[in-house]
C-alpha cells in the first residue's frame, strides 16, 4: 500500500518524512536516499514521461506499507494525477493544511536570497516553479478527492505545533499501523525554518496583496472545514 502526501512544501513534509522514516512497519522508497530526490519532481514531468515512469515506479515499494512523503505534490496535473491512481488505486492520502499567506509568504522567505518585499512577493507569483500553486487548497483537495473519489486525511499545521502526538495517532489509525513511539523532543523538534517563521511580522502591503490573492481560497476553505479562518487573514498560523 502506498501512503502518499498530497501536500503543499512548508507545511510540514520533512517533519512527516522523519516520523514515517522511524517507522518500522513503513518502508521508504530508495529515492528518498540522498533527500533531495522527491517524488513530486518526477509527477510533475509531462504525460509521455509519467506513463514511462508509472512501471519503475511501482518497483520502489515493495513492503506492505510503504510511504513517499513528499512536498508540492498537492498541484501536479489532473492528468498525472489519473496515472498514479492507476498505479495505486487503493493508495492512503494525506494532506496537511496551513495558512495559505504564511506557506507563500515561508516559501519566498526560504528560497529567497534578500529581503522580501511586495514586489519580490509578486515576482514569486508568477514564477514558473509553481510557488503560488502550492498555496491553493481550494484547487488541490478538489482535484485530488475527485480523482480519487476519496477524501483525504487532513490535518493542520498548528496541529503537528500543539499535539504532534495526536496527529501521529490519527495516521496510524488511518493507515492501519502500530502507535508511534517516538521521543517527546523529537516530536516537537522545528525543520527547515525559514526567516519568516523566526519573524511573525509582515509588513501591511504585502499581506493586503496576499490577502487579495487569497480570498477565494480562504473563503472556499472556510465553508469546507466549516471553520472561522479570520486569523489565517491576519497572517496568523
Amino acid at each position: 500500500m502506498l501512503i502518499y502526501f498530497v501536500g503543499t512544501s512548508r507545511s510540514g513534509s520533512t517533519w512527516l518524512y522523519e516520523r514515517f522514516v522511524e517507522h518500522p512497519q513503513i518502508l521508504q522508497p530508495e529515492f528518498h536516499a540522498d533527500g533531495n530526490n522527491k517524488s513530486s519532481n518526477f509527477w510533475k514531468k509531462d504525460i509521455n514521461f509519467i506513463r514511462r515512469l508509472v512501471k519503475d515506479f511501482k518497483l520502489f515499494f515493495k513492503g506492505e506499507f510503504n510511504s513517499d512523503i513528499t512536498d508540492g505534490s498537492g498541484y501536479i496535473a489532473k492528468e498525472n494525477i489519473l496515472e498514479l491512481k492507476k498505479a495505486f488505486p487503493d493508495a492512503k492520502l494525506i494532506y496537511c493544511v496551513r495558512n495559505p499567506i504564511k506557506i507563500f509568504w515561508s516559501h519566498v522567505h526560504f528560497v529567497s536570497s534578500g529581503d522580501v518585499n511586495l514586489e519580490v512577493l509578486k515576482s514569486f507569483k508568477e514564477s514558473p516553479d509553481n510557488y503560488y500553486e502550492n498555496t491553493r487548497h481550494d484547487l488541490n483537495i478538489t482535484r485530488w478527492e475527485e480523482i480519487f473519489e476519496q477524501k483525504i486525511y487532513k490535518f493542520f499545521f498548528t496541529d503537528i505545533r500543539d499535539n504532534p502526538q495526536q496527529v501521529l495517532d490519527g495516521l496510524a489509525n488511518y493507515i492501519g499501523v502500530k502507535p508511534w513511539q517516538v521521543e517527546d523532543t523529537k516530536l516537537k523538534e522545528k525543520i527547515n525554518v525559514s526567516n519568516a517563521s523566526k519573524n511573525n511580522s509582515i509588513p501591511e502591503d504585502c499581506l493586503a496583496w496576499m490577502n487579495e490573492n487569497q480570498k477565494s481560497n480562504i473563503d472556499w476553505c472556510e465553508n469546507y472545514f466549516k471553520k472561522d479562518f479570520t486569523h489565517w487573514r491576519q497572517g496568523q498560523e
